[in-house]
């Protein structure tokens, strides 16, 4: 796992929501907003615990690996694996010695004052609701996995 990536699953419900909402608001216009939670706000392990979900929820048994690992099997291994096109995506290196992968690696992430100004009144909105078993279930259920 690289932990200096910021991977925050956003309900799709919850985006559309504060977005319509903002948007029909005179005083939003001219302005930008950051949907994502700030590094601060976001689980310090949530891609981990959204495996684990998976794992429960689905009922497929899942191996923790290294990043490392993980790519060499990924190179060596079955080539019909859903993974494969994304091959290069890790392993072209496009600057400085980084693969496009790793370039995402320490990104700053822009302040959400903006997004918290004009949903502080709407508590179903206040804050970005993160992956829960509940959530998670929905999801699969919309892939027909769960």
């Amino acid at each position: 796992m690289m932990l200096h990536h910021s991977k925050t699953f956003i309900p799709v419900d919850y985006l559309v929501e504060a977005i319509v909402l903002i948007s029909q608001l005179h005083e939003s216009v001219g302005q930008t907003y950051n949907m994502v939670p700030e590094m601060g706000e976001q689980p310090v392990r949530e891609m981990t615990e959204m495996f684990r979900m998976f794992e429960k929820t689905s009922q497929v048994s899942l191996e923790e690996l290294p990043y490392e690992e993980w790519l060499n099997r990924l190179q060596v291994e079955n080539d019909d694996d859903p993974l494969r096109p994304l091959l290069p995506m890790f392993e072209e290196k496009v600057y400085d010695g980084r693969c496009q992968w790793e370039m995402y690696e320490n990104m700053p992430i822009s302040d959400t004052e903006n997004l918290r100004q004009y949903l502080q009144d709407v508590p179903e909105l206040a804050t970005c609701p993160f992956l829960d078993q509940d959530i998670f279930k929905k999801f699969l259920s919309s892939l027909g996995l769960a």
